[in-house]
């Protein structure tokens, strides 16, 4: 049976397999780092039982002023998404701008990439 936890479980170890470090609250692993977070879920396959759950994983670097930082950022985007690629029974949904986030009290160039997969009810 597949639940929300299940399936954040399996995409969180998918991911430090695929060499993306994932932490569990901002500032507790230094950057370059991914948060994941629930994203929502689609109630359309609900009288099958199931319903799609979506995830956003929170990419993040270093300071947004930093040259290398926006390099960094691609490159990490692009392992993530090798990563759900291969991930079975998972969608890649879209990779969401650049953008500059507050993080423990210091700014960091971050990026969102958007997965689902279906779980049961």
């Amino acid at each position: 049976m597949s639940t929300l936890a299940t399936r954040r479980a399996e995409l969180t170890a998918a991911m430090l397999t695929g060499g993306v470090a994932i932490s569990d609250a901002p500032g507790r692993i230094a950057p370059p780092v991914g948060y994941i977070y629930g994203d929502g879920i689609d109630p359309r396959g609900i009288g099958r039982g199931q319903v799609a759950a979506s995830f956003r994983v929170t990419l993040v670097v270093g300071h947004p002023d930093a040259p290398a930082a926006s390099a960094a950022l691609g490159v990490l985007t692009l392992l993530a998404l090798s990563v759900l690629q291969d991930l079975n029974g998972w969608q890649v949904g879209e990779v969401r701008p650049d953008a500059v986030r507050t993080i423990a009290g210091a700014l960091f160039l971050s990026a969102d990439v958007t997965a689902s997969a279906m779980i049961d009810i």
